[in-house]
This record gives structure tokens, sequence and C-alpha cells, in this order.
């Protein structure tokens, strides 16, 4: 079987990602990560790099601490929590976690969230 076109090649690509090579704390790495990859996906910043807000900085930090293997965020509607969860899932399932295969569990109240 032959392979063509541009996918083909890509899936092929074995080299590491920039973020591989990245220095610093997991949490460094996930902040910078978030801010230079990822995409707001609605919203006035439609489509604008991702910035993290302290109180996101602070839960990641606590979050990636050494020991803690589960954490619980939780607040009203409008508060940033999903984009902030989906940004986690997606630096844990690029940059791999330390536990083994990433779990990323995400609870809401009704189907719309």
């Amino acid at each position: 079987m032959t392979r063509e076109g541009n996918a083909a090649k890509r899936a092929e690509d074995s080299t590491r990602p920039p973020w591989d090579r990245w220095k610093g704390s997991r949490t460094a790495r996930f902040i910078r990560f978030a801010q230079r990859y990822l995409r707001t996906g609605r919203g006035e910043t439609f489509g604008q790099p991702l910035k993290l807000l302290s109180w996101q900085k602070e839960f990641v930090d606590a979050y990636y601490a050494d020991g803690v293997s589960a954490a619980v965020l939780g607040m009203g509607r409008g508060g940033g929590k999903s984009t902030f969860i989906a940004a986690l899932a997606a630096f844990d399932l690029f940059e791999g976690d330390s536990q083994g295969a990433p779990v990323v569990p995400i609870v809401a109240a009704s189907l719309n969230q």
C-alpha cells in the first residue's frame, strides 16, 4: 500500500515537537504551551492566543505539585473553568502525564455545559 499526500508525510514525521525541549517546571511549560499554541474558542477574543489569569496559574502550580494526584475546580458560570480545563487536557495529551496516560474527567450539570 502506498501513501500519498501531505498528511501521510506528516504522520510519519517523528521529530520531537518544540515543547519537548523546553526547560523549567511543568507549570512553566504548561503556561508557555497554553499561551503560545492554544486559541480561544468563542467570545470577543475568539481565535486569539489564550491568556491565563493569575488564579489559573496558581491552580496549575498546585495541580502539578509533587504528591498531588487529583484536583477539583469548581466555580459559577462564566469563570473560564471549561477553557482552562481544556487547556490542561491538551497539554497533558501533548506532553504526557508523569503518572501514565492522562485522565481528565470533566463534569457538568447539563449537556450544554
